[in-house]
């Protein structure tokens, strides 16, 4: 069982390759919203009633795990907000919410939440799985080693940058 932690525009981009990926597997995404009403769902371009009838796919409103009560999942994935809110990209990426975007403590908050909450979620083998900036991976390694994760890495991205620890 997978589950894609998702914010912002990228839902459906993030469907289409998590499928194309595990080909039919049991996937869980969460779009993280705190206490989104129907009105919002819409306005954020999200077809609720759509996306229940893919099979294999069960879709949840809320705030990063705290739905998942005892559910465990093989792997957890997410591209969350990384970004501080002072960076000079910012003017640049207009088109995103800024919620997609920013997150508190210098863009680590979110992930220190993903990271803390994911343990208490993952199988035996589970591998949970971010991308952050690309001069945060020392700071993402520490603090998944400072949560007690084993043999955890970063991989580049094509650009050749540090992009996703696991």
């Amino acid at each position: 069982k997978y589950l894609e932690i998702v914010t912002g525009a990228m839902i459906f981009f993030n469907i289409d390759s998590l499928l194309d990926t595990i080909e039919r597997q049991n996937v869980v995404m969460i779009y993280v919203a705190d206490e989104a009403t129907d009105e919002q769902t819409s306005q954020l371009g999200l077809d609720l009633d759509l996306m229940e009838n893919l099979e294999n796919v069960e879709f949840v409103l809320g705030s990063w795990l705290k739905p998942f009560g005892r559910q465990f999942f093989d792997a957890i994935v997410s591209n969350p907000p990384y970004i501080d809110a002072n960076d000079a990209h910012m003017p640049n990426l207009a088109t995103e919410p800024e919620r997609a975007l920013v997150a508190d403590k210098k863009g680590l908050a979110d992930l220190e939440d993903i990271i803390i909450q994911a343990k208490k979620h993952l199988t035996v083998n589970g591998w949970v799985v971010l991308e952050h900036g690309y001069d945060q991976a020392d700071a993402v390694q520490h603090l998944f080693k400072q949560a007690g994760y084993k043999q955890v890495r970063t991989v580049k991205d094509y650009g050749g940058n540090d992009r996703v620890t696991l």
